[in-house]
């Protein structure tokens, strides 16, 4: 769908196409969906355009690729393109392309349904620090527990001692559930990572104090934190050619806050957004509503809206959504530290793309798009867990971030419609 026109990828039909519009027509035209009923209310003028490959066989070759029982160096994602009519596949650099188009063969990948390209690994993200009350969505939290780094030592001032655990990322959204309970939404690998801690719940949530800067307050603990799946649970890593370590659709979690902290559903924006690879200015423009919960397919296909994040490193960025399903592997520090050794290695399945740029300090924040107009109110779509690439401006193919998608994070979290809607109805 492509503005108010549709446009239908057929293979190996010699129909007519008014008999294709007919059987759409028929379809769609009571489908019980009202926004797939206006996605196709000019059906009967769709374009109907030859295709190579149906959906389902560019479907099997993904899943070939994404369980490969022999290790792809350099691999750094696949995704199906509807619009290519082909399975986009990423590698590190030339060299490990060339390499993977022959590997991909050997395991019967057909060339023709491929396209190769190269872009950076995704890397997790952990300037908002201005002191903000009420809590609002992409401001900073900064995760903190007293308890020893196992093994691991600092030295402060001559001084050799164990290092504390502490932490930072971007609050996501303030969400309520259908029974009226209230919770912070923000990424769980800022947690876990924090001191290898699967499912790590009970950590006190810290912000910036108003007019304080460097000195913090805690806002409320991590309460709900499903483990990620591990091992033989988790998919074939083409990158290693063994499971993950540990493998998520959702890399989200919930906190709950402590007695007479205020917060509002309202998400913040930069002065001067980030477009074209470049960061969002630090300075807050202002907090916004938060209207609705839209689906990245709804946000590229219907609306022809970009993606967006805010975050406390990068502010707010914009770009297209590239992919609303992309599976990516992650190195991580496990336990994470000043000399961060990457020594597992985390799947993130089903989550979104967005062609802009983040950077650490960025997990968690909200990732959202402009409903019914380009500006606000706003609808949120995730919350962002990944990015790939670096710099003011990041070029090319380097600039991604990855969302956990809003659908995958409710059922991955398991409490119920989490609605992060600024007036509950």
């Amino acid at each position: 769908i492509q503005g108010s026109s549709v446009k239908v990828y057929l293979k190996g039909s010699s129909l007519p196409a008014s008999t294709i519009r007919g059987v759409l027509r028929a379809a769609y035209s009571a489908h019980e969906n009202p926004l797939v009923r206006q996605a196709l209310a000019n059906v009967d003028a769709a374009e109907i355009l030859p295709a190579d490959f149906s959906l389902s066989e560019l479907i099997a070759v993904e899943r070939r690729v994404a369980n490969s029982p022999i290790r792809l160096p350099g691999w750094t994602g696949v995704a199906t393109s509807i619009r290519a009519n082909r399975v986009l596949v990423t590698f590190q650099d030339s060299t490990f392309l060339q390499s993977g188009a022959r590997l991909l063969a050997s395991i019967g990948v057909p060339a023709a349904a491929t396209v190769l390209e190269i872009r950076e690994p995704a890397s997790l993200q952990a300037k908002w620090t201005d002191h903000i009350r009420p809590t609002g969505g992409g401001i900073e939290i900064v995760i903190g527990n007293e308890s020893k780094k196992p093994g691991r030592t600092c030295v402060v001032g001559g001084v050799t001692s164990y290092c504390y655990y502490y932490t930072s990322g971007s609050l996501g959204y303030n969400v309520q559930t259908s029974d009226g309970t209230n919770y912070f939404l923000t990424a769980s690998h800022i947690a876990n990572v924090l001191y290898a801690g699967n499912g790590a719940v009970g950590d006190t949530v810290w912000q910036p104090f108003v007019g304080a800067r460097g000195l913090y307050a805690p806002i409320g603990t991590i309460s709900v934190n499903p483990a990620w799946d591990t091992g033989t649970a988790c998919k074939i890593n083409p990158l290693t050619g063994t499971n993950y370590d540990f493998c998520t659709t959702a890399d989200a979690m919930l906190g709950a806050y402590i007695a007479g902290t205020s917060f509002s559903r309202k998400i913040g924006t930069s002065v001067t957004g980030g477009i074209n690879g470049n960061v969002g200015s630090s300075s807050i423009n202002n907090f916004y509503s938060v209207t609705a919960v839209l689906s990245p397919e709804y946000v590229n296909d219907t609306l022809h809206h970009d993606g967006n994040k805010s975050g406390k490193s990068t502010g707010t960025t914009s770009g297209q959504i590239t992919s609303p399903m992309w599976e990516v592997p992650v190195a991580i520090c496990w336990p994470q530290s000043d000399f961060c050794v990457k020594d597992h290695w985390l799947g993130l399945l089903n989550v979104g793309e967005v062609h802009a740029t983040s950077t650490l300090g960025d997990s968690g924040g909200p990732v959202f798009t402009g409903f019914p107009n380009q500006g606000a109110p706003y609808a949120a779509m995730g919350i962002l867990v990944a990015g790939s690439g670096a710099g003011n401006p990041c070029t090319g193919n380097a600039c991604y971030f990855y969302f956990a998608r809003w659908d995958m994070l409710e059922q991955r979290l398991g409490v119920g419609t989490l609605n992060p809607r600024t007036t509950i109805p």
